[in-house]
């Protein structure tokens, strides 16, 4: 779901992983305590920082997924 080398999360993944686990984006974003701005970054496809990054998983880890989404690959 993320590259720790380039710092960017798969935006497919990352949306379904907040989605699965009943987050709208407003509250996923204000739980993990991230700007909209990294957020949007993330949710794009670009690089964010390890401290992001961490804040995501730490917030995605609060909830167990209620679902599971599959790829389309």
């Amino acid at each position: 779901m993320w590259n720790p080398a380039s710092g960017i999360f798969d935006p497919a993944q990352l949306r379904a992983a907040i989605v699965a686990r009943g987050w709208t984006l407003r509250d996923f974003i204000a739980g993990a305590g991230v700007s909209r701005g990294c957020m949007y970054s993330a949710l794009r496809g670009h690089g964010v920082t390890d401290r992001t990054a961490i804040r995501i998983f730490r917030t995605l880890s609060q909830r167990d997924p209620m679902f599971t989404i599959q790829s389309p690959h």
